[in-house]
């Protein structure tokens, strides 16, 4: 028995040697490759942006929103539920008889009503569409909502990258609280239901979830998500009043530019939760403290040439007129947006008002 164990002792600290090897080497690709943030000075952590949602009577103003109440006969089904959760809760099994999650393509529209017209007899949709059908069923319902993303750690290695949520403004709790659609549940700490940025805060074996799945097993899933969370600065369905996104951080570490090969939005990264925890109904009355870089992917032919559309910004709008500097050469005066290319290697991207100071900087690595 004793020469038996020593093969079976050198075979197990082999493959323990080649584990750890292979995670080491993936934690170096991970690090070293792609389209990497190593410096971003340029966090946002003011309180002067507005964010647009749709009206709790928004029913009365959207054809979509119409439309999809009269399909499925939404506000008559929840007007029949007294409590407001059990109300939102309604809303999600309404999804559910509507649509099932798969992992599937996203639909081209934007609105519940669209994505559902756009599958036809097709019931299975991805998370994002999921989302937005969710969050339609509860404006019909009579509650201001909006979509959530949560992303992992490292998403543009990632071939599901986000776990979408959605978030109503409750007017019994005074704050948003958040809503798997997909397993009808919410989190809550001392009977206090949580808003998404809470869940990220919390350490997640702390607090209580309350949906179809049981604790363990939803804690498991969704706890490799909480590594940001972003939600749309327009969140009606026109979104006509901007294009850009917020992305709550603890850390700049939790800084990404893509999610699997899809380059995100043009987003403004912060570590405070003010913006997310705002009334729907507050608006900005403040100034900012300086400028603030933003990107924007710009679309091109070719697959290996990447470029943005700059801007700065201040109070929640793009800057008239600033300078720019790209690696090290000389400021250039633009106006409102300026193109640039990120090429192989670092880029260092530099804001100034007056062509002489810098006020914000991010460098990018872009590694193939």
């Amino acid at each position: 028995m004793k020469k038996t164990k020593k093969p079976i002792a050198r075979i197990l600290l082999l493959v323990l040697v080649v584990v750890g090897c292979s995670l080491l080497y993936m934690k170096f690709f991970k690090t070293n490759k792609g389209l990497l943030v190593s410096t971003w000075e340029n966090v946002y952590n003011e309180n002067n942006i507005n964010l647009f949602y749709m009206e709790e009577n928004a029913l009365d103003s959207s054809t979509n929103l119409k439309a999809l109440n009269e399909t499925y006969n939404i506000q008559e089904i929840v007007s029949k539920v007294v409590d407001e959760k059990e109300k939102v809760l309604k809303t999600t099994e309404i999804l559910n008889d509507i649509i099932e999650y798969d992992d599937v393509a996203d639909s081209i529209s934007l609105n519940g009503n669209g994505i559902l017209k756009e599958k036809g007899t097709n019931k299975k949709v991805s998370g994002r569409d999921m989302a937005y059908i969710e969050r339609d069923v509860l404006l019909a319902s009579g509650f201001i909502s909006r979509i959530g993303e949560f992303r992992q750690e490292d998403p543009q290695f990632e071939n599901i990258p986000s776990y979408y949520v959605v978030e109503y403004w409750s007017p019994e709790y005074k704050k948003w609280i958040m809503i798997d659609f997909r397993d009808e549940g919410y989190f809550e700490k001392e009977n206090n239901p949580l808003s998404a940025t809470e869940v990220i805060d919390e350490k997640i074996k702390d607090i209580i979830y309350i949906g179809n799945d049981t604790q363990n097993n939803f804690r498991k899933k969704l706890n490799k998500y909480l590594s940001s969370y972003t939600i749309a600065i327009d969140n009606t369905l026109p979104m006509e009043n901007s294009n850009s996104y917020i992305t709550y951080i603890k850390d700049t570490e939790d800084i990404h530019l893509k999610k699997d090969s899809e380059f995100i939005k043009p987003t403004i990264f912060t570590t405070s939760k003010s913006l997310f925890e705002m009334n729907p109904t507050d608006k900005a009355t403040g100034k900012d403290t300086k400028a603030y870089l933003i990107l924007m992917k710009k679309p091109v032919q070719e697959t290996t040439v990447i470029s943005y559309v700059v801007a700065g910004f201040k109070d929640g709008a793009v800057i008239d007129k600033a300078y720019l500097r790209v690696n090290g050469e000389s400021f250039e005066k633009f106006e409102k947006y300026k193109d640039i290319e990120i090429k192989e290697g670092t880029n260092d991207i530099e804001l100034s008002l007056d062509g002489v100071n810098v006020i914000s900087k991010i460098v990018i690595e872009n590694n193939k």
